[in-house]
């Protein structure tokens, strides 16, 4: 299992991985895991199931060489001169060569190559040494798939390429960098789904996209796996709603476990705050993660005055994530501008038995919680719409489908299917 993010890591996409690597074995199926070192935080608070597992942690280039950018003095002039303006541009279109140059080296296609190209030859050692057979990797970043491409190159594997998210067509929160090396993406995604035995994507609409986009290759390739949610979290999940005290009535408290960035804007929901105390429910929200400096938020509470009714901390153990889940009334989940991606903090949200605002378009999020009824359904930049959506859940709790949602997304059923995958790739497996 090639992926860079694994315990004792606690970001974006390790739950679906450790999960895999988890529970795996009950299925016959023993991982090997090659990832980061960065990530490790030094050996720290490593769970016991992680030390039965050989995990390869090996280290990336961090430093970046680095294009002097542009200071004050070089973009304010007291005067107009033509000669020095056209100077200054084509000082500034140089530097801005060398950049993209820069970035076309050492970060395409993601700036995470910089780990994946040293582990290569990593890789084909722990191959040799722990005789593997099947290769499974996982994205983003996608530059991980180029250690299974290598390996089914140079060694003939078989190989499974999980993609949590799309790749070379971007349809949520992509920055605009490194537009050279952008250029190459879908060569690279090309490359990567051609040679892999099986593509696993993470939402059916997700792996309907890639059948509709790579129709010349057989469409029984691409393979739906969702995430889901840990069972084994039920009875950990069960204890801390039991030390809850009852809700105040008339009052709700709002919880969202994650980040905020780009256009997972939280100012829509101060909004919606404001317009629910106008209105007479009193109600609280608290953020639990990073919020993207980019929204100053904490100025934004104050000036709306619910500097009293806001709290925005800083990411947690994931154990205290859960506890702050457990204390509130509705939860929260910002998904808009992508009708592919699920974000994974729906599939824990399921074991809370919580309504649930979704702020989402119509898609994979919203298919899920109309399916299942699990809450409401609202537009992540509308302020009304927002309000309305928490209105409606709280005054009218949805008759949500708890055990049908819980079972179908049951974490251990959905890495049997991924066992059952390996198992027909990998036959031999079962012969005397």
């Amino acid at each position: 299992m090639v992926a860079k993010g694994f315990p004792p890591s606690n970001s974006a996409g390790v739950h679906r991985t450790a999960r895999f690597a988890r529970m795996l074995p009950e299925f016959g199926w023993q991982p090997v895991v090659l990832t980061v070192s960065d990530d490790a935080k030094n050996g720290e608070n490593v769970a016991d199931w992680v030390k039965t597992l050989r995990v390869q942690r090996t280290a990336s280039w961090r430093k970046r060489a680095s294009v002097p950018t542009e200071t004050a003095g070089e973009t304010t002039t007291p005067a107009v001169n033509p000669a020095k303006t056209s100077a200054n541009g084509l000082v500034r279109g140089l530097k801005s060569f060398l950049r993209n140059l820069r970035d076309l080296a050492t970060a395409t296609p993601d700036a995470d190559i910089a780990w994946v190209l040293p582990s290569l030859n990593t890789a084909r050692r722990l191959v040799r040494e722990e005789h593997v057979d099947v290769v499974y990797t996982s994205g983003p970043p996608h530059s991980t798939h180029l250690v299974g491409l290598y390996l089914k190159r140079r060694l003939g594997l078989a190989w499974v390429a999980d993609f949590r998210d799309p790749w070379a067509r971007r349809p949520w929160g992509q920055k605009h960098t490194n537009p050279w090396g952008q250029r190459f993406l879908g060569w690279f995604e090309r490359n990567c789904v051609s040679a892999a035995d099986r593509v696993i994507l993470n939402t059916p609409r997700m792996a309907d996209e890639f059948r509709r986009h790579h129709a010349r290759l057989p469409s029984e390739k691409f393979v739906a796996i969702p995430n889901g949610c840990d069972p084994d979290l039920t009875d950990r999940v069960a204890n801390l709603l039991a030390e809850n005290s009852p809700r105040v009535p008339g009052t709700v408290h709002l919880c969202h476990p994650g980040s905020l960035y780009r256009r997972r804007d939280p100012r829509p929901i101060i909004d919606a705050l404001a317009i629910l105390h106008r209105q007479g429910l009193p109600a609280s929200f608290e953020q639990v993660g990073t919020c993207d400096s980019y929204f100053a938020i904490e100025q934004y509470i104050r000036d709306r005055g619910l500097a009293d009714w806001v709290t925005v901390v800083p990411p947690v153990p994931h154990d205290e994530a859960l506890r702050r889940m457990a204390r509130a009334d509705v939860l929260l989940l910002v998904q808009p501008g992508t009708d592919l991606q699920v974000p994974g903090k729906l599939f824990e949200m399921l074991l809370f038995r919580k309504p649930i605002v979704a702020l989402a378009e119509a898609g994979a999020t919203a298919d899920i919680i109309e399916t299942y009824k699990l809450g409401v359904v609202a537009s992540g930049h509308d302020a009304e719409a927002i309000a309305r959506g928490i209105q409606t859940v709280v005054q009218h709790p949805p008759r949500a489908e708890w055990d049908r949602a819980c079972a179908d997304f049951d974490g251990r059923r959905l890495t049997g299917e991924l066992g059952r995958l390996l198992d027909e790739l990998y036959p031999q497996k079962h012969l005397p």
